[in-house]
C-alpha cells in the first residue's frame, strides 16, 4: 500500500510538470499567433532548439486548437483522475488514468514521429513534456493490478466524463484565449488575401538588406519588412516573422531600415535614437557572420539611450569589435546605404511600421502568424 502511495504521488509530481510545460508552450503560441509579444519564448536556445520556430509550424495546432493545449487539458484531467485514487481509492479512478495516461504516450508517438520527420527545429519543452508524460504512464502501469481497458461499463461513466471532456475543454480554452480581436482578424483575412493577389507587383532592389532563411533560389516566398527597431509594433512583429521564416524552409525574410529619424530617413520631421540603431545592426551584419542575432537582439531588448549602448548591444551578440563598429557607424557609406532603404520606403509608399511586402506586393496585417501562413497556402 506504502509503495503504490509513492507511486501516486509520482505520477502526479510528472503529471504537473508535463503541465506546466505544456501551459507555458500554450500561453507563447497565443502570444505568437496574436503578435502579443515582444521577445521570444524561453526555450529558443538555437536556430535547431526553437519552440517558437515550431509553434509557428502548420503541425502546432489540431483542429485550430494548440496541440499544447490539448496536452494541457489531458494532463488537467489526469491529475484530478489521480488525486481522486489517492484520497478515496477508486480503482475505476486508476483505471480511466491509465486509459488518459495510455492516449497521451500515443499522443507522443505521434507528435515525436512528425518532429523528426517533417520538422528542422525542435521545442525543447515539447521534448521534455514527452519525457514527463512517459515517466507517467510509467508509474501509472506499475499501480495497475490488471492492465484493462474496459472503461465503458456503468461503473466508470462518471470518470468516462473526464476523458469526453477534453475536448469541450480544449475548445472553451482556446476560445477564451484567442478573445473577440483575433476572431475579427480571423474575418478580415480572406481580405487581406484579396488585396494581396489584386496588387501591384513592386521593383524592390536588395540595397544591402539583412536577410533570413532560404537563399533567393530556393525561397518560393519572399517576404520583405521595411521597420525601425525603436518601434513597438516592429517589435512583437519580430518574433512572428522570425518563426515563421524558420518553420518553413522554403520562404526568405529581407529586412529593410525604416527608422522614423531624420537624421537617416528624409520623410521623418522627428529625430530620435532609431538611426543609431539602424546603424549599429547594419554594422554588425556587415563586419560579423552573426548579424542577425544583433538584429533579433535590438528587437527583443530594451531601447538603447545612446549610442554607446547600441554598439554595446551589437557588440555582445555578434563578436565584431567596438573600435570597428564605430568606424563603420560614422562612415558615410553606412549613412547613405540607410537612407536608400528609407527613400526606396518612401517611393514604395511605406507610411507606417511594419510595412510587409510578400513576393513584391503589399500585404496588409502581414505581422499576424494568421495572415503569413494563409498567404503561404495561396502561393503553394
Amino acid at each position: 500500500m506504502k509503495n503504490k502511495k509513492i507511486l501516486t504521488y509520482l505520477a502526479i509530481c510528472f503529471t504537473l510538470i508535463s503541465f506546466a510545460l505544456l501551459a507555458y508552450l500554450s500561453i507563447k503560441h497565443y502570444d505568437l499567433k496574436t503578435g502579443s509579444s515582444s521577445s521570444g519564448s524561453m526555450c529558443n536556445i538555437s536556430e535547431t532548439f526553437n519552440c517558437d520556430a515550431v509553434s509557428a509550424s502548420s503541425y502546432s495546432e489540431f483542429l485550430s486548437i494548440p496541440v499544447s493545449v490539448w496536452g494541457a487539458v489531458a494532463q488537467t484531467s489526469l491529475i484530478i483522475l489521480l488525486l481522486i485514487y489517492l484520497f478515496s481509492g477508486s480503482v475505476n479512478a486508476l483505471r480511466m488514468s491509465f486509459v488518459l495516461a495510455s492516449i497521451n504516450i500515443l499522443a507522443v508517438i505521434v507528435m515525436g514521429g512528425i518532429t523528426l520527420i517533417f520538422l528542422s527545429a525542435y521545442c525543447l519543452f515539447c521534448l521534455l513534456s514527452y519525457v514527463s508524460i512517459l515517466f507517467s504512464f510509467i508509474f501509472i502501469f506499475k499501480l495497475q493490478d490488471k492492465v484493462s481497458f474496459n472503461f465503458l461499463n456503468k461503473d466508470n461513466r462518471i470518470y468516462l466524463a473526464f476523458l469526453l471532456g477534453i475536448p469541450v475543454a480544449a475548445y472553451i480554452t482556446n476560445d477564451m484565449a484567442l478573445g473577440e480581436s483575433y476572431r475579427n482578424l480571423e474575418k478580415g483575412i480572406g481580405f487581406y488575401i484579396l488585396q494581396w493577389n489584386n496588387a501591384p507587383q513592386k521593383e524592390i532592389p536588395l540595397l544591402e538588406a539583412v536577410s533570413y532563411g532560404a537563399s533567393e533560389e530556393n525561397a518560393k516566398m519572399t517576404v520583405v519588412e521595411f521597420a525601425d527597431f525603436n518601434c513597438i509594433h516592429c517589435k512583437h512583429a519580430a518574433p512572428v516573422l522570425h518563426s515563421f521564416v524558420k518553420s518553413h524552409p522554403d520562404v526568405r525574410l529581407l529586412f529593410y531600415n525604416f527608422p522614423l529619424d531624420g537624421a537617416c530617413n528624409p520623410s521623418i520631421q522627428r529625430q530620435g535614437v532609431s538611426c543609431d540603431m539602424a546603424k549599429s545592426v547594419y554594422c554588425g551584419h556587415k563586419l560579423s557572420s552573426k548579424g542577425w542575432d544583433g538584429h533579433k537582439a535590438m528587437f527583443e531588448t530594451e531601447r538603447p539611450q545612446s549610442l554607446e549602448e547600441s554598439i554595446d548591444l551589437v557588440q555582445a551578440k555578434t563578436g565584431a569589435t567596438k573600435e570597428d563598429l564605430a568606424a563603420c557607424m560614422k562612415a558615410t557609406e553606412t549613412q547613405e546605404t540607410i537612407e536608400k532603404q528609407a527613400k526606396l520606403g518612401t517611393e514604395l509608399g511605406v507610411q507606417g511600421t511594419p510595412t510587409i511586402f510578400v513576393n513584391k506586393k503589399l500585404l496588409q496585417g502581414g505581422n499576424m502568424l494568421p495572415v503569413l501562413k494563409e498567404v503561404y497556402k495561396n502561393i503553394r
